[in-house]
């Protein structure tokens, strides 16, 4: 068995840094919705599950880069943002 490399090592670290910085964000973003007159929708609910995201659906993927929906992924998770706009008229 080989040690892992310094690389893979701190692309981990960096993984757990990443998810760490997800839920301080998501906290914040919830906490402010409790406060304001906002509704908060997350798509997550629609990409992911408590172990890993969505990244394709039919074949087609959801993301054009490491954070950014494709068109393909926008509309995988269009229901799911119908919440802010049903109070608008």
């Amino acid at each position: 068995m080989h040690a892992p490399r310094v690389e893979q090592a701190r692309h981990v670290g960096e993984r757990i840094s990443l998810r760490d910085a997800q839920r301080k964000a998501d906290a914040a973003l919830v906490a402010f919705a409790r406060e304001s007159p906002v509704t908060l929708v997350d798509p997550k609910a629609r990409l992911c599950t408590a172990d890993a995201c969505r990244i394709e659906s039919g074949g087609e993927a959801l993301f054009r880069d490491s954070n950014h929906l494709s068109v393909a992924g926008a509309v995988y998770v269009a229901d799911s943002l119908a919440g802010c706009f049903s109070d608008l008229r």
